[in-house]
């Protein structure tokens, strides 16, 4: 009896331990992400009179014409918020790169230089990964500067780099990055320090330090806990309005002025989640700088105490459930201490800026009411068990429906309906009664069942259901030597028909009226998701031959080239099938060969075009296409993956190479069958400089530079498709 009370008592303390590590590592983490987020919605600032946006919207491209603008616009912008009486200039733009007038970087760097509170931004191309973080500051390999023209003329530089959480959304904030030879601080925290003549003193577990005594607290991993604001009351103003002098002077007299990008399509005009929503980089800065200014800090409640309440509140919560008997007060009581935990954790949020995690205490004292209540709600659970019972099968197609994309999803949904009702034959057609056949997008036969007579007889009673325009047919058929009963049920989306679904089962097992409503009940699902495998076929279709017309279009940028990417695809998918790539590395693949120069874009016609040899300057811009054409699909999701292909398709086996000179297997696969794919297409293709070599002579000078300047093991696949090519025995 004692053992059986001492695990009675402590089995609600491991129910916390398991829900605490659940929400922060587990499955509930989503549910600690969302009810973290939650609070930002009724969190509203005070109002700002620090700070003023100036942004590029779409009007000032309209106004000011296609960006890049060139710097001594900005070099205006300067002189116009110097007359403003602004106290402070922020930049979240990067001129990392000489403008083509170089005069254009002189007047802009004067200004700077002028103003004298000028701060711009600096960011680690490569990302900050949490493993490099220690206490706070991520270290990295490189640091990407701007024009050191422009640089050495400001007062400060602070970094824009943030990590976000697993799902995506930014909530906490690194302070600090480092190459190991300097310090970063933030952009908004170096506005914060400038602004107020503050420098730190030293960086603590848990918390900044100033010289002036006042500290900035931050997370258990030493990071910013941004507090973010639904209604941000911020003076936005944009760009050539400011410009013009349009804007009265005390929105910018004595504040701190920050210009960012505003508007979609721009370079590095970056956009992020946050838990109030998607919001510009810049948004987000200022709404730091913001906090900084107004001393406005969450802070996470000391572990120690957190853990303390947290086992209170559920030992609490499971005497009371203990001491009742009856359903509705124990859900009452439930939900009552649900409520209060999360109101108690919105108080402490909004009204003293404290943060803790409010899952890991709900989650614990809804486990512990089912523990507490198991034998009271017996009934209950037989309740549910018969209703997961009745609701299987909807269950099972929502399922499917939610997790499995494309084809796979309507052929898994075909499989479920026809193994929920008894293993029946289910057939999917897609299309409309207008076309002249109505494919099978999909079917379910059980294993040995014969099906071209019921498939051909199905054709036929499709038809006849469509031009009838019925909603349902349902009936019995001699179909071979059989009897089947039968339903067919159009799909639709509105008045839009999007396909067909059939059931055919043996007649000695007709279909019940439970079956037919259940069937009812599953068709808008499954309409939906007809419909949205054909918006899906219809938008890849359009994206590949968009791609196709980008290519042709660079291709034509050089007469000698033209159709280029086209061949290099082929050859580079034929050496892929060979080497047994799967059939969506293939797919992946034909992207990255078709923009495999892309970058040359951005290279001028007359470097393309030149009869003679490149001169040793010519050729280093040639070099830059790589690279370039890596930043051109860089804000692409859909293209992000292949990106290391197009970067790194001139490097070489040996590491002699360009951009980077990676060597061997550090080398992405898909850039190396490019290589040799592109090789052989540059040296059987005519040029200005030369002619085209014999595809045979070609062929031994790929296999020559095997393990030298290309992967022996894609020279060895592309051997074999020359072999095959042109049915010889040996190159």
């Amino acid at each position: 009896m004692k053992t059986k009370k001492i695990m009675l008592f402590t089995i609600p303390f491991f129910i916390f331990l398991l829900s605490y590590y659940l929400s922060h590592y587990g499955l509930l983490k989503r549910m600690d992400n969302f009810l973290y987020d939650l609070p930002f919605r009724w969190r509203t600032a005070p109002f700002v009179e620090d700070v003023t946006l100036v942004g590029i919207t779409q009007e000032s491209l309209e106004k000011l014409g296609k960006f890049p603008w060139p710097r001594s616009i900005y070099a205006r912008l300067i002189d116009q918020l110097q007359a403003y009486g602004a106290k402070t200039i922020v930049f979240d733009i990067f001129y990392p790169v000489p403008s083509q007038d170089r005069q254009e970087d002189e007047i802009f760097s004067k200004k700077i230089k002028e103003s004298g509170n000028i701060l711009l931004p600096v960011f680690a191309p490569g990302g900050l990964k949490k493993e490099n973080n220690r206490m706070g500051i991520y270290f990295v390999r490189k640091i990407t500067h701007n024009l050191s023209l422009l640089e050495k003329n400001a007062i400060g530089v602070g970094h824009i780099n943030c990590v976000l959480d697993e799902d995506g959304v930014l909530r906490r904030q690194p302070l600090f990055i480092s190459d190991r030879k300097s310090l970063f601080p933030y952009l908004p925290l170096a506005a914060y320090l400038y602004v107020k003549g503050e420098r730190i003193a030293r960086i603590r577990k848990g918390c900044i330090e100033l010289t002036n005594k006042e500290t900035i607290p931050l997370d258990y991993q030493n990071h910013f806990l941004i507090p973010y604001y639904s209604n941000l009351p911020l003076s936005i103003f944009s760009f050539h309005e400011v410009l013009e002098g349009k804007v009265p002077e005390h929105y910018f007299k004595d504040r701190v002025v920050i210009i960012g990008q505003i508007t979609e399509g721009l370079p590095n005009a970056d956009t992020l989640n946050t838990p109030v929503g998607r919001k510009f980089g810049v948004i987000v800065l200022t709404n730091t700088l913001i906090s900084l200014l107004n001393k406005d800090f969450l802070k996470e409640v000391p572990f120690c105490l957190y853990f303390l309440f947290s086992i209170f509140c559920v030992y609490v919560n499971f005497l009371i459930f203990l001491s009742l008997r009856k359903i509705y007060s124990s859900l009452f009581a439930l939900f009552s201490s649900l409520f209060f935990l999360f109101f108690l954790n919105l108080h402490f949020f909004l009204y003293h800026s404290l943060v803790f995690s409010f899952t890991p205490i709900s989650f614990s004292v809804f486990l512990v009411f089912w523990y507490a209540n198991y034998l009271n709600y017996r009934k209950i659970y037989l309740l549910l068990t018969w209703r997961e019972t009745q609701l299987r099968t909807v269950e099972e197609v929502s399922q499917v429906t939610r997790e499995v994309g494309g084809f796979e999803l309507m052929r898994s949904v075909v499989e479920t309906l026809g193994k929920s009702f008894q293993d029946a034959i289910c057939i999917l057609r897609e299309g409309n009664i207008e076309r002249k056949r109505l494919p099978i997008l999909s079917r379910y036969v059980p294993s040995g069942r014969e099906s071209k007579e019921i498939i051909k007889f199905d054709g036929e009673k499709v038809k006849e259901v469509l031009k009838g325009r019925k909603e349902m047919e349902e009936g019995e058929a001699k179909i071979g030597e059989k009897k089947w009963n039968y339903l067919i049920f159009p799909l639709k989306i509105g008045p839009e028909l999007v396909g067909t679904l059939s059931l055919y089962r043996e007649s000695r097992r007709p279909f019940n009226p439970e079956e037919r409503r259940l069937f009812l009940t599953l068709i808008p699902q499954i309409s939906v998701a007809l419909k949205n495998l054909q918006l899906y076929r219809d938008t890849r279709r359009l994206f590949l031959e968009s791609i196709q017309a980008l290519t042709a279009a660079i291709d034509a940028k050089d007469p000698y080239t033209e159709g280029h990417s086209q061949r290099v695809t082929w050859l580079a998918l034929e050496i892929a099938r060979v080497m047994g790539l799967s059939e969506e590395s293939l797919e992946r693949l034909r992207l990255a060969a078709l923009l495999h120069d892309i970058g040359k874009i951005g290279i001028e016609e007359k470097i393309l075009r030149k009869a003679g040899s490149l001169s040793k300057d010519e050729y280093e811009v040639i070099k830059k296409h790589p690279m370039v054409g890596a930043q051109i699909i860089l804000p692409i999701r859909e293209l992000k993956d292949i990106m290391p292909a197009i970067q790194y398709h001139h490097e070489r086996w040996d590491g002699k190479g360009y951009p980077k000179g990676l060597k061997g297997e550090e080398i992405p696969l898909f850039a190396r069958i490019i290589a040799v794919a592109d090789a052989f297409d540059a040296m059987t293709s005519d040029r200005p400089y030369r002619k085209a070599k014999n595809p045979m002579e070609a062929a031994r000078e790929i296999i020559k530079n095997s393990g030298t300047q290309f992967d022996p093991r894609v020279v060895e696949a592309f051997e074999k498709v020359i072999l095959k090519k042109w049915k010889i025995s040996k190159v």
